[in-house]
């Protein structure tokens, strides 16, 4: 593993929009039409008829939810999450993810997200990279360990026709003629061919 790479074993990005609800009045202004709109879909899917200009609360933000599944994740395994502002709320400490499903590049759901964020949760800034904020250091990006399930599973297929190939991560003739040695030398009844 440090010096190759299965081909097509990899980690594959998944994405999704979500609500971050309960905040201490540090949530998205009325402005924000797409929290607006997202809170009254919400609230009618629960029964109650709201209309987007009608929400006025400064409790709630609206959030892109980011992860990555790892190649041969299964399900229900816990994966890490990352939950970014996208209004203009001030900080998302302090509230609770509601449940977001979160997508892959086929528009399929793999994972579901949801939780509290607090005190307790890895945070960076707004600027990435552990940076602060444009306020003070307030966290409107807020990485969490663990708190999405893994739905479904990404199908691996990194056997082609009987083959397996490696992908070294320095491209190097010489390391590549040792690794076909090794293996020839090792698994004799295989044929190993730098490509």
């Amino acid at each position: 593993k440090d010096l190759v790479e299965l081909r097509g074993v990899r980690s594959n990005s998944l994405i999704g929009f979500g609500l971050v609800v309960g905040l201490p009045g540090t949530g998205d202004s009325r402005q924000s039409l797409a929290t607006n709109k997202a809170t009254a879909n919400l609230l009618s899917r629960l029964g109650t008829s709201v209309k987007p200009l009608e929400v006025t609360t400064r409790n709630i933000a609206a959030v892109v939810v980011t992860a990555d599944l790892p190649a041969f994740a299964r399900i229900g395994n816990r994966i890490d999450i990352r939950v970014s502002a996208i209004g203009d709320s001030q900080s998302l400490e302090g509230g609770s993810l509601l449940l977001t499903p979160l997508s892959g590049p086929d528009d399929l759901v793999y994972a579901v997200a949801q939780g509290a964020i607090s005190q307790g949760t890895s945070m960076v800034g707004a600027s990435g990279g552990g940076g602060n904020s444009s306020r003070g250091g307030a966290p409107k990006t807020v990485a969490i360990a663990n708190n999405a399930t893994v739905e479904r599973e990404f199908e691996t297929s990194f056997v082609q026709n009987g083959v397996i190939e490696m992908s070294l991560r320095n491209a190097d003739f010489t390391t590549s003629s040792r690794i076909v040695k090794a293996v020839n030398d090792t698994f004799g009844e295989f044929l190993a061919v730098p490509v």
